[in-house]
């Protein structure tokens, strides 16, 4: 088996005035995270700071 990571395109997150969108920097990834809803923000947070 090979050591090459798998990588997978990704959307960019836009500003939205309709609905909760931005970004935040991850601890845990070393780099920033898009959200594109209050539900996925929580998550995230909440994957970010659980052990």
């Amino acid at each position: 088996m090979s050591s090459e990571t798998l990588s997978f395109p990704q959307r960019k997150i836009l500003k939205s005035y309709r609905s909760v969108t931005g970004h935040f920097p991850s601890i845990k990834n070393n780099r920033s995270v898009g959200f594109e809803s209050l539900l996925e923000k929580i998550y995230f947070l909440t994957l970010d700071v659980a052990i």
